[in-house]
């Protein structure tokens, strides 16, 4: 909502913003008078600005005769004064080159947060691909020692997971052929989840031999695709954040972030929140409930394998950073890794 401001009044907003984006200063009332289409008398831009701070829409730093956006100016600013701006078709065919599908998930991930970044020249960040949605090609038995077994886990045709499991008896490399065949059938058919509950009800119909090895498979496989258990995320261009660094953003705050980036778990459940709701979600300053982001905005977008929302991926910067660029940046690129995801899988 404008909260009842005139066209006038959020079109100086809309001014100031645009100002205080591109040059990162305080903006005066003479300054708009002189530089935006306003046309209207410095006097009235400076009546307007006044009510607008007295509104909670800017501020005015230090003894300095301009003014600055507040989060709740920049909220209004991007719900109703923000245009996106399409990128050109061959910007956006480079993007996709960019984003090859002969990929490990692993990889697409680390080009997608690298294309954010290069691109809007912030922070970005991509979860890596919830595994309770990745599906699993093939599983390989191959014996090692007399009572263990490599289990080889390829996913989406080129991720290769191994881990190695004791058993309770030797077995023959026959054997472990007829177990692969029997896994690999259910987990080519199925995504893991639905394949574990099928071969579940295999075993307890009798249908195939309930066998320990097949049930240590099942357990080792379930810790590896835990819904939620393995959400994690790559980010790229952590010095954006100390080349835009300015006032109101101080070096304590740029490290506070950055120590954000390290720890993760705070910024893992603001991007499950973000998976939550479709399209782009823009928190501003500390409508994050972040303290470490309460001077940075974060741009969201879910991206997709097969229908299924996987992951999430966005870019963290100033708040005053080109929401119009950024935010088109964010959707497109989600858009384009949802497609090489489900290029990858075919």
């Amino acid at each position: 909502m404008n909260e009842g401001l005139s066209p006038r009044s959020l079109s100086i907003l809309k001014a100031l913003v645009e100002n205080y984006i591109r040059d990162g200063m305080p903006v005066a009332s003479g300054v708009l008078a002189r530089e935006s289409r306003l046309q209207v008398s410095s006097a009235t831009i400076r009546h307007v600005m006044s009510k607008l701070e007295q509104a909670g829409y800017l501020a005015s730093p230090h003894t300095s005769a301009g003014r600055v956006p507040t989060t709740q100016g920049y909220r209004l600013f991007i719900d109703h004064c923000v245009t996106l701006q399409k990128p050109h078709d061959e910007q956006i065919q480079q993007w996709k080159e960019r984003l090859s599908p002969d990929r490990f998930a692993s990889d697409l991930v680390a080009k997608a947060s690298s294309l954010l970044s290069e691109i809007t020249q912030l922070t970005g960040v991509v979860t890596i691909p919830r595994s309770d949605k990745i599906y699993l090609q093939q599983i390989e038995f191959l014996p090692l020692a007399e009572r263990q077994v490599l289990v080889v886990l390829v996913l989406n045709d080129r991720e290769v997971q191994n881990r190695i499991i004791n058993t309770h008896r030797s077995y023959s490399r026959r054997e472990l052929e007829l177990a692969s065949q029997q896994m690999t059938h259910y987990c080519r058919s199925y995504d893991w989840q639905t394949a574990r509950e099928k071969l579940w009800q295999e075993l307890q119909q009798g249908k195939k031999e309930i066998d320990v090895m097949l049930q240590s498979v099942l357990s080792i496989t379930d810790e590896l695709y835990v819904p939620g258990a393995d959400m994690d995320y790559i980010v790229d261009g952590e010095l954006n954040l100390w080349n835009n660094c300015d006032e109101p953003v101080s070096v304590d705050e740029v490290r506070s972030i950055l120590q954000l980036f390290s720890e993760k778990n705070d910024l893992l459940k603001l991007l499950d929140q973000s998976m939550q709701a479709p399209g782009v979600k823009i928190f501003v300053g500390e409508e994050s409930g972040c303290e470490a982001l309460d001077h940075f905005s974060l741009i969201t977008a879910p991206y997709q394998i097969d229908g299924d929302v996987v992951g999430v991926l966005g870019v963290v910067g100033p708040c005053r950073m080109r929401y119009p660029e950024a935010v088109s940046v964010v959707d497109i690129t989600a858009k384009l890794l949802s497609s090489a995801f489900q290029l990858n899988s075919v």
